[in-house]
């Protein structure tokens, strides 16, 4: 049974989780920030924790290094228990996140910062458009992402 998959290419720090017709979350997809800093993203990688147990990902810590300060290293970014009060990576707690994002100001803070990994550069996620991006992590069929924006 497939429970996450991992993906790249928008350079950028995020998720998206697909969910059975009755709505239950099924499976996650988690997007890994990019080591190239083409989309003004600070460079960054990600190292889950899992449970030898049950394989479930019992945690995430993603690193980065600032482009902004000369001669930086790479240095801990957040950790996604610690920075957004989950136990373990998985669909129920992406679903209950991305409620997070859209109900709480300091929660959304949170993400649009880490989305580009930090950068200092104009987030590609801000106050104005981060409902779009929200929707898209628990929308995937047209009808439900319009009527999650509108």
């Amino acid at each position: 049974v497939v429970v996450g998959m991992f993906s790249g290419h928008t350079h950028y720090d995020d998720f998206r989780v697909i969910s059975s017709n009755q709505g239950k979350p099924m499976m996650f997809n988690h997007i890994t920030p990019a080591v190239s800093p083409v989309r003004n993203n600070n460079p960054g990688f990600q190292v889950m924790e899992y449970d030898r147990q049950t394989g479930e990902i019992a945690d995430m810590a993603t690193y980065y290094l600032d482009l902004a300060q000369k001669g930086s290293d790479w240095a801990l970014e957040y950790t996604f228990d610690q920075t957004y009060g989950f136990q373990g990576y998985n669909a129920e707690n992406l679903v209950t996140l991305s409620d997070k994002i859209s109900n709480d100001p300091a929660t959304r803070k949170n993400y649009i910062n880490f989305v580009a990994v930090s950068s200092k550069h104009t987030p590609p996620i801000n106050d104005t458009n981060w409902k779009y991006f929200n929707c898209a992590h628990t929308h995937m069929d047209d009808d439900s992402y319009v009527a999650c924006h509108q």
